[in-house]
């Protein structure tokens, strides 16, 4: 695959400030670290959009100690995850996310052995990789709901993009036990309807130029999308916006939102301020409560 000098300047900006932080970690720990990884779009220049997306690092240290002085290591746009070797292997067993990310979606920087010894393994598909990819599913989509109220309307499209990603790669585990990495990889996966959905995302993410009118139109979608294909039903948020003008004194606005899931069905959960509290509510669809 050939890239486009936007995909090159990126993968420029990337290694140097990979070697960068790299080094920096390195001098600082010395032989206290084993390996050093990069995960996700930065890994993936066609994928990766300068200002929307973070710079995802794996850093395999010798013991909590090390770990604990690690956290000191930091940097604006950079995510860090730091692990112990026990640590490492126990995130295989468990078939947790960052385990088949660091296997399929990474490039070693630094390695004493330990993190290529690992990831030669397939990690499992559990229940735990399931219940969290769907439960990553919601929180970006929560995330972007509350991006949308507060205006930042890219950062609520990459939410979106996100949310709709994790649901993916989970139907092509359950379906194909496969695990696509890249945009392309995962549009190979599906078609119709979703298909589309992702590609308008994709694109929409990297044009920066979203609105609110096209936040809204793509969230309508995007709950249908998600009930195609990972049978999360979530419920409308036109209908949250109509139930609370509705049931709700005026003067009210939005503090924080999220989903859970209750019972086995999914629902908003919300914070308002009004008449000088702080209150919480939870629409599952039909009602609309208040629980504080």
């Amino acid at each position: 695959m050939t890239l486009d000098r936007e995909e090159e300047l990126n993968q420029d900006s990337i290694e140097e400030r990979l070697r960068e932080i790299s080094t920096r970690i390195k001098t600082r720990l010395g032989k206290k670290v084993h390996a050093i990884a990069v995960f996700g779009s930065a890994k993936r220049p066609e994928d990766y959009v300068e200002g929307v997306s973070d710079v995802d690092i794996a850093v395999i240290v010798d013991d909590e100690s090390s770990r604990e002085e690690a956290r000191s290591i930091g940097e604006a746009g950079m995510e860090f995850v730091f692990l112990t070797p026990s640590q490492l292997r126990e995130l295989f067993n468990m078939g947790h996310p960052l385990a088949w990310l660091l296997t399929y979606d990474s490039r070693i920087l630094h390695d004493d052995g330990v993190l290529q010894a690992m990831s030669q393994q397939r990690p499992k598909f559990t229940e735990l990789t399931r219940d969290s990819m769907r439960r990553s599913t919601l929180v970006a989509l929560s995330l972007g709901v509350e991006e949308l109220y507060a205006g930042a309307f890219n950062l609520c499209i990459s939410h979106f993009y996100h949310s709709m990603r994790h649901a993916l790669r989970l139907r092509a585990l359950e379906k194909f036990a496969n695990f696509p990495c890249s945009d392309r990889e995962i549009l190979a996966t599906i078609q119709g309807f979703p298909a589309e959905l992702f590609s308008q995302l994709v694109a929409l993410r990297k044009d920066k130029k979203a609105s609110e009118p096209v936040c809204r139109n793509v969230l309508e979608q995007l709950l249908n999308a998600l009930y195609m294909v990972s049978n999360l039903k979530v419920p409308s948020l036109s209908g949250l916006q109509e139930k609370m003008h509705q049931e709700m004194p005026s003067g009210f606005r939005f503090e924080f939102v999220s989903l859970e899931t209750v019972n086995d069905k999914v629902v908003w959960v919300f914070d308002v301020f009004g008449e000088g509290k702080l209150s919480r509510w939870v629409f599952d669809g039909e009602r609309l409560e208040r629980k504080s």
